[in-house]
């Protein structure tokens, strides 16, 4: 299973402005064939994370 998801995770701060992310947040993009016209492409999640 893991050699057909790609993951990566960045704490760089120019990549997170580029995508409108200004505090701790977790984004998730969806690759393009799973789009659909009733979610979002891109998913944002903030808060407190424990």
């Amino acid at each position: 299973m893991r050699d057909s998801h790609r993951f990566a995770h960045t704490a760089n701060l120019s990549l997170g402005l580029k995508h409108g992310v200004e505090s701790e947040t977790v984004v998730l993009f969806r690759p393009p064939r799973l789009n659909s016209k009733f979610e979002d492409s891109v998913m944002m999640a903030w808060g407190k994370f424990t």
